[in-house]
């Protein structure tokens, strides 16, 4: 296990033939790019050239340092503020973008500093820990690496392609540990290098993989390497300034991955590992995943007979008796307070002609994740959320002002086309349900709506016992509708969290920002939530639509409206049946052109045949191209006359804000699960109670106290097995019961029950219409 300690490092003995290839690759872009720069440089006067320029850089306090371009580097920064700083400094935030501790600022900039107690300074340190596995993977084994993020949920992977070599198995673990303890040691820096994609080519030409996503880059993308030791990677980065930042690391376990996530690619070994900056610290999180494993939902789901899964419909969950007891007591609960808080539940179809998903965005956005099947020519799609059909109830018929904020609850199944090897027990499945629900409110309303839903959301987490975060997610690359819409929706839920917490971004207990994290239709609040275990989970959001009104064309009557009412169902909705038949009109009608423009074609070209006339040919892709583009330009300009006459009429539209406190049901029951280790409180317990007879001769009483209870609508079983007393009650208490009733011959002649309570050492005798009203005072009280 010979490696290269140096700093720059150089090959290692029983390195891989590519490794050398590698090297000499960089060695030759660095020696152009140097040459490059002394070339510019002469070219602008060489030492009489002008100095670099100076820069001002903004800490998040205000203060202000001064900097040289191209010279200062935030660690630079952060030694003139403390030593201290320096060392804890794993990476920097420039102008809100992560930034390498060593990279030369370039310009007039922000500055955050970021140490381990912060998410980017944990997702570097796993990124760069990554790095480093990865190279000891590419020593030990030879394979093809593929990919090696950090993870949210904490820690990293690397997948390597294993070229028909022996896997990796538990046993290599701590060789792999101690091969990167040993880089970790070397001290290395990570070393950044800008490369064209004939470079980046060139430099992997060995490993098609690393050669797909080069091919993939378009041109003009600037493409960039990182180096420590002998080892380089394609990556974007950032690093940690050094190696020696990585304290402990531990591979936790292996699996199995497709390349790019399809079953059609070839199958990866997956390595996954978690590091820290601290020895201590590692000793804890072994600690957490030993209380983990005793908690992992599927192993009490399979102890308690709550739900299983069958090969015959991956990803879809069977809830047992005592599983379906457990969803719908949250149902019910959420169904109350639905009640209570002026929503009306609605149920909409599963599936929908894929029009609909064309209207929505989702074909274009989303069509992946959908399964999809044709009917009569038809195609449809299971649907995967239920935004869109909310749509259609809202545009059935007419709106007025007085009718908003409307909020339609569905509770409906849902399908994502989950990867096979994304599932994983009820965090990840294909067949859902969601506590979804969405508002349509008028824009003056908006602050007012979300915060009521985040005051809804703080009730329902604090009877979970859940503390939580709240994070604005902002305007991904890949979004509809415009800039200034974006802008607008961000603003009103900024305004709503200001409101909410009583603080600006960034401030102790208030709310942060998720860059670029958006969903495609809308800026959207997350809701990180902490369970007993301080595992962090994202569970409810709040999503702010001002896309789906316009694509859905949704209008409501405002208090000036001049139309009467039944002109505004004609202009401003109509029915649902006359969009219907506008719909199937309309694509009858462009089946009927298809077929007709053939036609043409076909006549035409037996006409040149016989004419021996030139053929007319047919228009070219510029010319297709550019038609298509004066039809939208002409039918926008139309939509605009005809959004303006209404606007002018006084008509408005509504805003649309998606919700959630759940989330997937499934999700939040394997949540829940974990959270509370299986002992559930009594209010959510599918086990409540179970009768436990002395003998067979007291089972007759047992089953009409569990007769009388059950009529309050509680949980409560019967044991009927012929066990003795002291076994029964054993098994009770490991099937986590909330209480146990014992029956004899005292209770029959007394009508009484002996009722032990879980967590406590007390018998108390009660009767049974005593425990009726506890444990109905329990309930309401969600304990």
């Amino acid at each position: 296990m010979a490696h290269d300690d140096s700093a720059c490092g150089g090959v290692a003995d029983g390195a891989p033939e590519y490794v050398a290839h590698r090297i000499a690759v960089w060695d030759a872009a660095v020696a152009r790019a140097e040459a490059a720069a002394a070339a510019a440089a002469a070219a602008g006067g060489g030492a009489d050239a002008v100095s670099p320029p100076s820069i001002s850089v903004t800490l998040p306090d205000g203060s202000v340092k001064a900097a040289v371009a191209g010279k200062t580097r935030p660690l630079d920064i952060a030694m003139d503020i403390s030593e201290g700083l320096a060392r804890a400094s794993l990476v920097a935030v420039v102008d809100g973008a992560q930034w390498d501790m060593e990279r030369p600022l370039e310009a007039d900039c922000t500055l955050r500093l970021c140490d381990w107690s912060t998410e980017e300074g944990k997702m570097v340190l796993w990124h760069s820990s990554a790095h480093m596995m990865g190279e000891a993977m590419e020593y030990k084994y030879g394979g093809e690496l593929c990919i090696g993020p950090p993870l949210k949920a904490g820690g990293f992977y690397y997948d390597m392609h294993m070229g028909g070599g022996r896997p990796v198995t538990d046993e290599d673990f701590g060789d792999l540990e101690k091969r990167v303890d040993k880089i970790a040691k070397s001290k290395r820096t990570f070393q950044r290098l800008e490369l064209s994609k004939e470079e980046a080519r060139e430099m992997f030409s060995y490993n098609r993989f690393k050669l797909e996503l080069v091919n993939k880059m378009e041109e003009g993308t600037t493409i960039t390497a990182y180096r420590d030791g002998p080892f380089i990677d394609l990556c974007r980065g950032p690093h940690v300034p050094s190696s020696s930042k990585v304290k402990a690391m531990a591979v936790l376990r292996t699996g199995s991955a497709y390349w790019l996530g399809n079953a059609d690619n070839p199958s990866l070994q997956r390595v996954y590992g978690i590091s820290f900056p601290d020895k201590k610290l590692l000793k804890e999180h072994r600690l957490k995943l030993a209380e983990a494993a005793k908690r992992d939902h599927r192993l009490i789901g399979k102890n308690q007979e709550l739900f299983l899964f069958h090969g015959l419909s991956p990803g879809s969950a069977f809830l047992l008796p005592h599983g379906t007891r457990l969803f719908n007591t949250l149902l019910e609960f959420m169904r109350n307070e639905y009640w209570e808080r002026g929503y009306d539940e609605v149920q909409t179809p599963n599936m929908f002609d894929f029009d609909l998903w064309e209207t929505s965005g989702h074909a274009a956005n989303y069509r992946d994740n959908m399964f999809a099947f044709e009917s009569e020519h038809t195609t449809f799609g299971l649907k995967p959320m239920n935004c869109p059909s909310h749509c259609l109830i809202y545009a059935s018929r007419s709106r007025s002002y007085r009718e908003l904020p409307m909020r339609l609850a569905d509770f409906g199944v849902l399908h994502r086309n989950e990867l096979s090897g994304a599932l994983s027990g009820l965090t990840r499945v294909r067949r859902f349900q969601q506590d979804d629900a969405h508002i349509f409110c008028a824009a003056d309303s908006v602050s007012d709506e979300v915060t009521a839903f985040l005051g809804f959301l703080q009730y329902v987490y604090d009877i979970f016992g859940f503390s939580f975060t709240l994070a604005l997610s902002t305007r991904p690359d890949k979004y509809i509708g415009s800039v200034d819409q974006w802008d607008a929706a961000e603003a009103e839920l900024e305004a709503a969290l200001v409101r909410f917490t009583g603080k600006v971004r960034g401030e102790e207990g208030g709310w942060s920002i998720k860059d670029k994290d958006g969903a495609f239709y809308g800026p959207k609040v997350d809701v990180c939530v902490t369970d007993a275990m301080g595992r962090e989970w994202q569970l409810g959001t709040c999503q702010l639509d001002f896309n789906a009104p316009l694509r859905f064309d949704l209008w409501y009557r405002g208090p000036n409206t001049k139309e009467p009412e039944e002109a505004a169902g004609s202009a401003a909705a109509g029915s649902t049946k006359q969009q219907a038949k506008a719909a199937k009109a309309a694509k009858a009608a462009k089946a009927a052109a298809a077929a007709k423009a053939a036609e043409e074609a076909a006549a035409a070209a037996d006409a040149a045949a016989a004419s021996d006339a030139p053929a007319v040919a047919p228009p070219t892709p510029e010319e297709e191209a550019a038609a298509k583009a004066a039809a939208a330009a002409a039918e926008a300009e139309r939509k605009a006359a005809h959004d303006t006459h209404l606007v002018a009429q006084g008509f408005r539209r509504p805003v649309i804000i998606h919700r959630a406190i759940y989330g997937s049901l499934e999700r939040f029951i394997a949540i829940i699960c974990e959270h509370y280790g299986g002992k559930f409180p009594f209010w959510l317990s599918p086990r409540q109670a179970i009768v436990v007879p002395v003998s067979e001769r007291f089972l007759d009483y047992a089953h009409t106290v569990a007769a009388t209870l059950r009529r309050g609508r509680f949980y409560v079983d019967v044991d009927t097995s012929d066990q003795k007393l002291a076994k029964k009650i054993v098994l009770a208490e490991l099937a986590q019961y909330n209480h146990i009733l014992v029956v004899g011959a005292e209770e029959v002649e007394k009508h009484t029950v002996n009722l032990r309570s879980r967590g406590s050492t007390d018998h108390r005798v009660m009767s049974v219409e005593e425990v009726h009203s506890e444990f109905r005072e329990t309930r309401a009280a969600h304990k």
